[in-house]
């Protein structure tokens, strides 16, 4: 059984590969969440320090508009990543002698 290989014209290439280097960047469609954090974290912040807003109403207006975070996500940008009041510090083991 032979192969049918198929052939191109080297200008057509050439111009193609003009062509795909000078193509414009295109926005992205989509980011990560890590992404969206850090550009939704300032609106997050003023949303709890100045209109009095909780962590998880913010959360449930993010995915009421399909960001899906947790409350610990918010709390983090809220806090600046340290621990918040009411939570129970790490237990700790006694050292015995």
């Amino acid at each position: 059984m032979m192969v049918m290989r198929t052939k191109f014209p080297v200008e057509k290439i050439d111009e193609l590969v003009q062509t795909l280097t000078a193509a414009p960047e295109l926005p992205a469609r989509f980011v990560t969440k890590e992404a969206a954090l850090a550009k939704l974290a300032g609106p997050i912040r003023e949303m709890y320090d100045k209109k009095n807003y909780e962590p998880r109403q913010i959360v449930g207006l993010l995915k009421e508009n399909g960001v899906q975070v947790t409350i610990k996500d918010v709390r983090e940008i809220v806090t600046g990543g340290k621990q918040t009041a009411g939570k129970k510090p790490p237990k700790t083991t006694p050292q015995t002698h």
